[in-house]
């Protein structure tokens, strides 16, 4: 086959959306298909262009070839993630440039266009009118839903509203819906009156042996970071306003008072990370450390250095139809995980033996649970195992890679594929 992959981010940016893309797009390379990528110059999370790229934004398209993936790049307004209007500004200007470039780009079978960026699907829908292929929609996040999760829409607002309206129809006019989590097809399925047998789950994943390190990388790691000897708790991730990364500051202060050894370690970067890095200096806690992004490669060695891992979102009723990629990580990195976001994220957890839930915006629940589990070793090293046991099963980026390309034939071919699911 030969398939067009439309995603506003790719690597070298390290965000789920461009490592998801990236990875099923030259596993199917290596599966002997023709794969294009069309997508933005790198800029995330911080807005930053690389110097290497700076010829190609300037010209306003660049072309490039990776691990086997012809890769188009397209222009955009480079903008730190999160910034309100900007970021719509950087949504708009690749959906635009990047609809007039595929209308150039000649014919595949098929055309993905993959979100958390709707109006991606923009193009997408408009190259498979255009060329008269398939358009498959990936959704990773449910617009405009999210807006409102994160406090920067009303449900009332003329934009909520718009945005409603236009995922409904992208929704409706795609061949075939490809969500990340079930609750998140349910939610399309109900809300959209999509038919079910459009809807397929393909779930976040991890290439399998990727978070496996050898010996000794903890010690070095710590030793490096000056935090040999501590309790330490990883978040490794984006630092926005749909994290609610303050409970982690709330639960330092209180675990600062108990005198303990824990080292809270937060890896990224995001809009929201000056403002908790300030708070942290007025309040005087030494044991939170923040730490600029690691590269995607080198992330398996930093979560190896974390006894305890912890995923956090903001107490909202959409964030329960999602499975944070980080905690798929952490998992396939067999690391014990700490999570505040109720629905999907919590099944996962419980029904893996992998971690702790605790109740969202509690920071004395999660000083307690950090306590609990460093004064268990044993519980954490039964997480662990259970952890990889479970990614194994359930998060293997190769079998996803062939279960999506299963679907992709079906969808060229003009059949419906069963939809998967639960047992009613």
């Amino acid at each position: 086959m030969r398939i067009l992959y439309i995603s506003q981010y790719y690597p070298p940016e390290a965000n789920a959306p461009a490592v998801r893309v990236s990875q099923l797009a030259s596993r199917w390379v290596r599966a002997g298909h023709d794969v294009t990528v069309l997508t933005g110059f790198p800029n995330a999370p911080d807005g930053r262009l690389p110097r290497a790229y700076w010829a190609g934004w300037l010209r306003g398209w660049q072309r490039e070839v990776t691990d086997g993936v012809q890769v188009v790049r397209t222009w955009l307004l480079p903008v730190p993630s999160g910034r309100g209007i900007q970021r719509m500004m950087s949504y708009g200007s690749f959906a635009m440039s990047s609809l007039v470039a595929a209308t150039l780009l000649r014919r595949r079978d098929v055309v993905i266009a993959t979100s958390p960026q709707l109006l991606v699907g923009l193009s997408g829908y408009w190259y498979a009118r255009r060329k008269r292929v398939p358009f498959v929609f990936e959704v990773r996040d449910l617009w405009p839903e999210s807006l409102s999760a994160v406090a920067a829409s009303s449900s009332q607002s003329l934009v909520y509203r718009a945005l409603r309206r236009l995922a409904s129809m992208l929704y409706t006019a795609a061949d075939h819906v490809v969500t990340v989590t079930l609750p998140m097809r349910d939610r399309l399925a109900s809300d959209h009156h999509i038919p079910v047998e459009r809807l397929t789950t393909i779930g976040a994943g991890v290439a399998p042996g990727s978070f496996t390190v050898p010996d000794g990388i903890k010690e070095r790691v710590l030793e490096e970071l000056g935090l040999a000897g501590c309790f330490t708790v990883g978040y490794v991730g984006t630092h926005g306003a749909a994290h609610g990364l303050d409970i982690v500051l709330d639960a330092a202060a209180l675990l600062a008072k108990r005198d303990s050894n824990v080292r809270f370690v937060l890896a990224g970067a995001g809009a929201s990370k000056s403002n908790l890095v300030a708070t942290a200096r007025a309040r005087s806690l030494p044991n939170v450390v923040f730490l600029d992004p690691w590269p995607h490669a080198l992330v398996p060695q930093l979560l190896a250095a974390m006894d305890v891992c912890l995923v956090s979102l903001r107490d909202a009723l959409l964030f329960r139809t999602v499975l944070p990629t980080k905690l798929t990580e952490y998992m396939a990195a067999g690391r014990p995980t700490i999570a505040n976001v109720d629905g999907e994220t919590r099944r996962v957890l419980e029904e893996s033996g992998a971690g702790v839930f605790v109740r969202p915006g509690d920071a004395e629940a999660l000083a307690d649970a950090v306590m609990f589990l460093q004064a268990d070793p044993e519980r954490r090293e039964r997480m662990g195992r259970a952890a990889v046991a479970y990614a194994e099963r359930n998060f293997d980026r190769d079998r996803q890679a062939a279960e999506y390309l299963d679907l992709l034939r079906s969808v060229v071919a003009g059949t419906n594929p069963i939809a998967n699911g639960r047992d009613e």
